[in-house]
């Protein structure tokens, strides 16, 4: 009876948890590397860094100014995009692990007799 109970969770009730906290996992993923703010302050300064207001300093000091201004976008664009990569690989690996995962699923109740008849036949893992 037990058995029976066993496999009748583990086809219903315990399939759908697992790919619920596998999916969790990736949602978690997903806001850990947060692609989409990244995406959205794209060409927003470094660490928010500005080179003030020039409005009424000598012209060499406001093009100084204007210059460190793209580089901080520049910077920060490039940080970005690194993120961004990253985390679209991050993704991509976690997504293709638990498509395996909730493939497999159904066929780890049949684990201990492969191993059962691996062993019978001389087959050492």
């Amino acid at each position: 009876m037990i058995v029976a109970d066993l496999f009748s969770w583990w086809y219903s009730g315990g399939y759908g948890f697992f790919a619920s906290k596998l999916f969790d996992k990736l949602k978690s993923t997903a806001d850990f590397f947060s692609i989409l703010d990244l995406l959205k302050t794209l060409f927003a300064p470094f660490h928010q860094i500005s080179a003030g207001g020039t409005s009424s300093l000598a012209l060499d000091v406001r093009l100084r100014a204007f210059f460190d201004r793209l580089f901080s976008r520049f910077f920060g664009a490039l940080i970005r995009i690194f993120l961004i990569l990253v985390g679209l690989v991050a993704l991509l690996v976690e997504f293709g692990i638990i498509l395996v995962l909730i493939l497999a699923w159904p066929f780890l109740p049949l684990v201990p007799f492969l191993c059962v008849f691996l062993y019978l036949n001389g087959v050492l893992i």
